[in-house]
């Protein structure tokens, strides 16, 4: 096993980035319009980070996407590796992270995705292909591992790749050991089901 409850309840027992998130953005102020809010809060919650080993819970009613947590991640700590899987991904999400692709804040990007998104999104489905490794299994996994020079963080929860208009809630885990197990497991996976 890699790890258990115990071993996660320690890992941020000593960091104050526990407080609920849903809390510390509802008492934030933002100006801007609905995009720029939105940013502004995923970034919040890439600052609340642990520096180092430790993780950070956290519930939202759309105040972001999974994609911008991506982006505001890369703009943090620069030039990353991506691996992620999930079971929708929508055109704007795709276009935000080919846009970071090509200017060098993602190194790479690995995505698994439901088999039948092909079917239900055929053009999004094409786009994705012309930048990122994809795989095509049965998939309802929500994960994304970012790793930069510095640090890697994971992310497990509910957050398809698309708009997040609902309660959504997730974990972001600060360290190499659970990146290197998902990134691993989803890796696999993506090459035994490559798309070419």
């Amino acid at each position: 096993m890699l790890f258990n409850a115990n071993d996660l309840a320690q890992l941020g027992a000593d960091e104050e980035s526990n407080d609920s998130v849903t809390s510390l953005i509802g008492s934030l102020s933002f100006s801007g319009g609905e995009a720029d809010i939105r940013k502004q809060q995923a970034k919040q919650l890439i600052e609340k980070l642990p520096t180092h080993e430790g993780l950070l819970p956290f519930t939202s009613v759309g105040r972001f996407s999974l994609h911008e947590l991506l982006l505001a991640f890369v703009e943090k700590d620069g030039a990353s590796d991506v691996i992620a899987s999930t079971y929708s991904i929508s055109e704007q999400p795709v276009r935000a992270i080919r846009d970071y692709f090509e200017s060098g804040l993602i190194n790479s990007f690995a995505l698994l995705i439901d088999a039948r998104f092909p079917i239900r999104k055929p053009k999004v489905a094409q786009f994705i292909a012309e930048f990122a490794t994809l795989g095509y299994a049965n998939c309802h996994a929500k994960i994304l591992v970012m790793k930069s020079k510095t640090r890697s963080v994971t992310y497990v929860g509910s957050h398809n790749l698309t708009a997040a208009h609902r309660l959504e809630s997730g974990c972001l885990f600060v360290g190499t050991a659970i990146a290197d197990f998902y990134g691993e497991q989803l890796l696999t996976k993506i090459n035994e089901n490559l798309y070419t």
